[in-house]
């Protein structure tokens, strides 16, 4: 039955090519040529061994188990590529959209397109890909950067709106300060009045011709 879910099975040494949903591979020294997949997993049968894609296509994830080299040769395109092994070497030159480490003493290195690298957990990992972003959690290991990027720490990484590439979105506001409240009283207040005629009933007193009440 799990048969019958795979659609390319390497277990020989070779150049391998097909189409298909998910191809595992289980020897060193094994090339996938040519190929349009969704998923590989890299069993630790591939050993201290190497593993190549040439000109294929992954629509999906390539799970790596084993310590070995796994190679995306340039032509091949990746979308996703899962390390959960220790001592794995990724070499890419061809273009992967993501690479999520979750083991220790990964060296992720190459002269190809790789956009993002999130260093989920372990130490000892290193990534010397020029241009690529590379995202620790917290609590995992400093990551190697000796190509003299920047590794981004997870919990210092600003948040962007879906679809947006500006960072600290959103943007907030500036705060709204009321204006002062004047009392009342100066308002209404009512320094002297003239008094054109004479008004029954008010006892006032005259300076000037002015009258103060």
């Amino acid at each position: 039955m799990i048969d019958r879910l795979i659609d390319i099975f390497i277990n020989k040494p070779g150049i391998y090519s097909g189409s298909g949903r998910i191809a595992v591979v289980k020897t060193p020294d094994a090339v996938l040529d040519g190929a349009e997949i969704r998923d590989i997993f890299v069993t630790e049968g591939v050993g201290t061994g190497e593993f190549t894609l040439r000109n294929t296509k992954v629509t999906g994830t390539i799970y790596v188990n084993g310590g070995s080299l796994v190679t995306i040769a340039a032509g091949a395109t990746v979308n996703k590529i899962e390390v959960s092994g220790n001592n794995v070497e990724v070499v890419v030159n061809g273009k992967v959209d993501t690479i999520t480490v979750n083991a220790s003493n990964v060296s992720i290195s190459g002269e190809g397109d790789l956009a993002t690298v999130f260093v989920e957990s372990g130490t000892g990992n290193s990534v010397t890909v020029s241009g690529a972003n590379v995202i620790v959690a917290e609590g995992a290991g400093q990551v190697d950067r000796s190509n003299g990027d920047i590794e981004q720490r997870e919990e210092d990484r600003e948040e962007s709106a879906p679809g947006s590439t500006i960072p600290g979105w959103p943007i907030k506001p500036p705060p709204i300060v009321s204006p002062p409240i004047t009392d009342p009283y100066e308002i209404c207040t009512i320094d002297e009045i003239e008094l054109i005629d004479d008004i029954p009933g008010v006892d006032s007193r005259t300076f000037g011709g002015k009258t103060q009440l």
